[in-house]
């Protein structure tokens, strides 16, 4: 939680009023907030548009859809009516579409204030900030090229991200560090489609922007596409999920990727393996014969150009049951 208050110089901040009454399709709106702000000119972003479905489950949760323009810097921000008064508070928006973008009901913030006051009153935080040492910090892997080890491609660096390509044939960088059996990774990338100097076959046309990641097996300096230990597939048109050697994937969704940044975020506890975009689950499987870990992970892709930052890795208790 995060309070802010004003200088004592200067007036009170003025806060939004909260509508808690429902939208009618096809209502006026709008969302505020600070999409791709710089850090020395952050600038308010004001987008207009209109509810496009009024009542949009998400797991257990309800949100208006609305086809304002929503972007990275736009989350946690209101989407407000016409008389200005917030209706619901930005949570994301779909990456293979346009202007498709969701908002949490106010009615689901209520439920949620209701439920934490029991637990807010039973809380009882240290006094004054707390010592970063003693935070949980996640295993990153800075994007340099010396963070990885180089199987096929050609990497350059930049300065907030690394691209790595094969002028369109296989490519892939493996970790230098193992995975545990339970772990949740986010990859923060972009992927490009490169043709380069490869000729499509009719049966390749359908791995066009392809992104894998493979773990579970010692064999790293295998191309990439093959498919070794546990391997995601995801191309502009689907998400494929294989394992050790099948020749049909355990698990397909009709969920392709963009050419958009997105933050892919691959989890696995006590074998359910799930694959969410930008917070959207595109897969879910359990395996019956989940592994045990302590295998170095790859990541690399075809007929695409990769464009990736830190990646992370946190390491998940594999006590604790993930919530439904």
């Amino acid at each position: 939680m995060l309070k802010i208050a004003h200088q004592k110089d200067a007036s009170a901040f003025k806060s939004l009023s909260l509508a808690s009454e429902k939208l009618d399709l096809g209502s006026d709106g709008a969302v505020l907030g600070f999409p791709f702000a710089m850090e020395s000119q952050p600038t308010l972003s004001f987008n207009k548009g209109s509810i496009s479905a009024t009542k949009v489950k998400i797991g257990e949760q309800s949100y208006y859809q609305t086809d304002a323009a929503i972007n990275p810097g736009n989350s946690g921000g209101p989407l407000i009516n016409a008389k200005g008064d917030v209706v619901g508070i930005i949570a994301l928006k779909r990456g293979n579409a346009s202007n498709v973008g969701f908002a949490l009901q106010l009615g689901e913030l209520k439920a949620a204030i209701e439920k934490s006051k029991g637990l807010c009153a039973a809380a009882k935080p240290e006094a004054g900030p707390l010592d970063p040492k003693s935070l949980p910090i996640a295993a990153s892997i800075p994007d340099k090229k010396a963070s990885w080890e180089i199987g096929e491609g050609e990497i350059r660096e930049g300065k907030l991200s690394m691209a790595i390509d094969k002028n369109g044939a296989p490519y892939r960088i493996t970790s230098k560090e193992t995975l545990p059996a339970n772990f949740q990774m986010v990859i923060v990338c972009r992927v490009e489609f490169l043709q380069g100097a490869q000729r499509l076959q009719p049966s390749q046309r359908s791995m066009l922007r392809t992104l894998s990641i493979r773990f579970d097996t010692p064999n790293t300096k295998e191309m990439i596409l093959e498919r070794k230990g546990t391997l995601t597939q995801f191309n502009h048109e689907q998400i494929l999920l294989y394992k050790q050697g099948g020749k049909d994937a355990m698990k397909v969704e009709q969920k392709g990727n963009t050419d958009d940044p997105m933050m892919l975020v691959i989890t696995r506890q006590d074998g359910k393996i799930t694959v969410a975009v930008d917070g959207e689950i595109y897969l879910k499987h359990e395996d019956d014969k989940p592994s045990k870990g302590g295998d170095k992970f790859s990541i690399g892709g075809y007929l695409s150009r990769l464009q990736i930052a830190d990646v992370s890795v946190i390491t998940l208790d594999d006590k604790e049951k993930p919530k439904k």
